[in-house]
């Protein structure tokens, strides 16, 4: 702020300067404009306050006075009146320059008044009264400014992991689903603030950037129809449904032979209740009746161990019995049934 000290000389009271006042009297009013003052700094902001020099004669300012109690000088005026004298423009420029430099920061916009003609810089005759001070005026000025000032800022946010779903056409849909669990990612939001003389006025998003990509979670669904009935165990059929010949004659067949090997697992073809798990003397050797509430009952027959009781409640596909060939049979095998309402039909009418 030292240029504001500017050495401010009064005109002399000699007879030589009153007489050059004195013809500066009836001179008529003219303006001329001069350009705008524009600060800057190495970070290219700028301090836009916009000066017109006027010369002119202001013998309706001085009120009359004596030459003698006027000075012909550069001053400002702000909204109109006087706001500080000087000898030379240089010195109000620079008065201006100060007053607008000292907000100037890397972060600084513009530095301005509201309205660029309320202040004007004047070169004429005013009173030996008017303010010569130039760091008064400096501080005057200082407080009219309209400073805008950005400031940036990043905060981290956390990205919610999507959840993907993907279809299996070699599961059952009604098998649970396989979920293999995603990671949340992160992301940098940097949001630049704009500030009216400190004071907060917008603020807008200028980046994003992500800093950790984001790992779906993948739910595996089926989408395969489960069978009405599965196989009740893995082998070749020996013998289909319907009449067959046998030894000694022919004989009605109500089910499937299935071979397997002596042992091996019996399953239940579908979900339901055992009501029979036992030694049977008709012919069926160690017997498994299932009833699955819909008016079917499936039959496994010829087994050489049972697995389950009656009122147990089995899964499609659940270990019920171990194959062998108890009763009427004549080599390991499962005799399997599926009667509606009572009446046996082709088991291979349903299994898929």
């Amino acid at each position: 702020m030292e240029r504001l000290h500017a050495d401010l000389r009064r005109p002399s009271a000699a007879v030589g300067t009153g007489l050059f006042l004195a013809l500066t009297l009836v001179l008529a009013l003219s303006v001329r404009p001069a350009a705008a003052l524009e600060l800057t700094t190495d970070d290219a902001a700028a301090a836009e306050l916009t000066l017109t020099l006027y010369e002119q004669d202001c013998v309706e300012d001085v009120g009359g006075l004596p030459a003698l109690l006027t000075q012909n000088c550069y001053y400002l005026l702000l909204d109109g009146d006087v706001l500080v004298t000087a000898d030379t423009e240089q010195a109000l420029t620079g008065l201006v320059q100060a007053a607008a430099e000292q907000y100037i920061t890397e972060n600084t916009i513009s530095v301005s008044l509201a309205d660029d003609e309320r202040l004007q810089i004047c070169h004429g005759i005013v009173s030996l009264w008017e303010p010569s001070d130039l760091t008064a005026a400096a501080d005057t000025l200082a407080q009219e400014l309209e400073v805008v000032t950005v400031e940036q800022s990043v905060r981290e946010i956390v990205v919610r992991c999507s959840t993907v779903q993907v279809e299996d056409e070699t599961m059952y849909e009604d098998e649970e689903p396989v979920v293999e669990e995603g990671s949340d990612g992160l992301k940098e939001v940097t949001t630049q603030t704009t500030y009216l003389n400190g004071e907060a006025q917008e603020s807008v998003t200028v980046d994003v950037e992500i800093t950790v990509i984001p790992v779906d979670t993948v739910v595996t669904v089926g989408t395969k129809e489960r069978p009405e009935y599965i196989w009740p165990a893995s082998g070749r059929v020996s013998s289909h449904f319907g009449r067959r010949n046998i030894v000694g004659g022919s004989k009605n067949h109500k089910g499937v032979d299935i071979a397997v090997s002596y042992g091996s697992d019996i399953v239940a073809a579908k979900a339901g209740t055992v009501i029979y798990a036992q030694w049977n003397s008709g012919g069926y050797g160690y017997l498994v009746k299932i009833d699955h509430g819909d008016g079917t009952v499936t039959y496994y027959a010829h087994n050489s161990s049972l697995c389950v009781s009656v009122g147990d409640e089995v899964e499609q596909g659940d270990v019920i019995a171990k194959a062998g060939s108890t009763g009427n049979s004549t080599g390991t095998h499962c005799h399997f049934e599926i009667r509606i309402n009572g009446t046996p039909v082709n088991p291979e009418d349903y299994l898929e």
